[in-house]
């Protein structure tokens, strides 16, 4: 039980080397170290068993606080990790839409070594308008196209209305029975036109058929005998 104690010879013809003194023996501890380092030991592993019991509460002892009826649910080491990379993958994805609809927002960086020019902001970059004077265009606009729409259909009565609300229902006043007939914009050219020729056919004859009526010239350029061809002498 102790072989520390050294063993004692009375007789002068027996003689021996120690095991445990010799030079390559393991170094022996006393007592005292031994029950230090059993206690050391002791202490390692009942820390050991606290932290074991802090990382680890899904392990049962005793009552679980964890596992009662009313306790909250509780995610895995693994799913708390999956859940981690979700929310990062989740942030990296606002960060890119959010730089891809306002690139007026200036890029912020803490890198002291990245540096670069801002396309924006280069001297042959297109102004860049605002949100607000994007939507104060956008609403000029659209109110321009309604006052075209409106401008078109009082210039243009012929042009049938287009309604796409179901519930609404009138009668066409230029399409009802005791409607005057209308004409089309090239037909009312070509009627224009007609009458025109007909005019000068009708000027015509009447010089041809008048002639004893004097011709008028609005030309101040024109100028001529001044005595008509048929009063002549033969």
């Amino acid at each position: 039980m102790h072989p520390e104690n050294k063993v004692t010879i009375v007789d002068p013809c027996v003689c021996g080397r120690n095991y445990f003194e010799r030079p390559s023996s393991v170094e022996l501890e006393t007592v005292e170290e031994s029950e230090e380092h059993a206690h050391v030991l002791a202490d390692a592993t009942a820390l050991k068993k606290l932290a074991t019991d802090y990382m680890y509460p899904e392990y049962e002892f005793g009552r679980n606080y964890f596992e009662i009826p009313s306790a909250v649910d509780i995610e895995s080491g693994g799913e708390a990790e999956e859940r981690i990379k979700f929310w990062l993958y989740a942030a990296a994805r606002k960060n890119f839409a959010t730089a891809y609809i306002h690139p007026e927002i200036e890029v912020t960086t803490c890198d002291q070594c990245a540096f670069g020019r801002s396309y924006f902001e280069r001297p042959s970059v297109l102004e860049v308008e605002s949100t607000k004077e994007a939507e104060e265009r956008a609403q000029i606009l659209a109110d321009a196209a309604a006052l075209k729409k409106l401008t078109a259909d009082y210039i243009h009565p012929e042009i049938k209305v287009k309604n796409v609300y179901p519930i609404t229902f009138v009668r066409n006043f230029f399409g009802k029975h005791s409607a005057v007939e209308m004409e089309w914009t090239d037909k009312t050219a070509e009627r224009a036109q007609i009458l025109a020729d007909a005019l000068a056919r009708k000027k015509v004859a009447s010089d041809y058929m008048r002639p004893e009526v004097g011709i008028i010239l609005v030309d101040s350029c024109s100028f001529g005998i001044g005595s008509r061809l048929r009063s002549m002498p033969c």
